[in-house]
């Protein structure tokens, strides 16, 4: 049996599952989030939530799924 077969038979289909959240932020809530990350005071973690919550944002730019973010 070919490596490939065996991939085939084994492969799991994931399947995009409803959005537990609507995130849709306000143009000041953006301005706040974006000033958050650029300050060098901020943490890596901190910094790096905030990014996420900007990428799940509805309302500006694209939309990411959570498993994207």
């Amino acid at each position: 049996m070919p490596f490939y077969d065996k991939i085939k038979e084994t492969a799991v289909i994931y399947m995009a599952r409803p959005k537990k959240y609507k995130i849709e932020l306000t143009d000041n809530e953006l301005k706040i989030l974006k000033s958050v990350i650029r300050k060098n005071k901020t943490s890596k973690t901190i910094r790096c939530r905030c990014q996420i919550i900007i990428d799940l944002d509805e309302v500006h730019g694209k939309v990411f799924t959570y498993e994207q973010s």
